[in-house]
């Protein structure tokens, strides 16, 4: 079926897609704020670009980590705090997939960051995500293509 990109947040990697079909599962929305060290959790993805559908598991190892997250782009930098890291290796193709905890509720977003000349994987909470959610969810029609959902919320 054929879809096409709604909405951008640039500094998440979250992507909107519209989608003229009604019968796709929608997932449910987790609480990352109830997520545990040590909780298990699955990466979804499309793994080095060849493996559509690939996952990837671990744990939860770390906790509550600030990132400085710049957008070259945009020009423009913004601060993400309560990211979490996984044991698990998170590949450059799947930043910007669903990362679900056992019960297959989304508890976040699969990111990438450069950080001392080395590249880390961590994941976006999904209750910093929610915000972002609820707005693009309620526009009518899509913004420009060139604007993000970021310049969209500002308005």
């Amino acid at each position: 079926f054929d879809a096409e990109i709604f909405a951008v947040d640039e500094f998440s990697n979250l992507v909107f897609y519209k989608v003229e079909r009604n019968d796709l599962p929608i997932p449910e929305l987790g609480n990352s704020s109830e997520i545990e060290i040590g909780e298990k959790a699955v990466i979804c993805g499309n793994a080095g670009g060849e493996y559509q559908n690939s996952f990837s598991s671990g744990l939860i190892k770390e906790m509550d980590h600030t990132f400085s997250l710049l957008n070259s782009e945009l020009s423009s930098s913004e601060r993400l705090e309560g990211a979490f890291l996984l044991d698990a290796i998170i590949e450059k193709r799947n930043v910007g997939g669903p990362v679900l905890d056992y019960n297959g509720t989304v508890i976040g977003i699969a990111n990438e960051i450069e950080k001392d000349g080395k590249e880390v994987g961590f994941v976006v909470p999904i209750d910093n995500l929610k915000p972002i959610i609820n707005r693009a969810i309620k526009w009518k029609t899509p913004p420009n293509k060139s604007t993000t959902i970021r310049n969209r919320l500002s308005n």
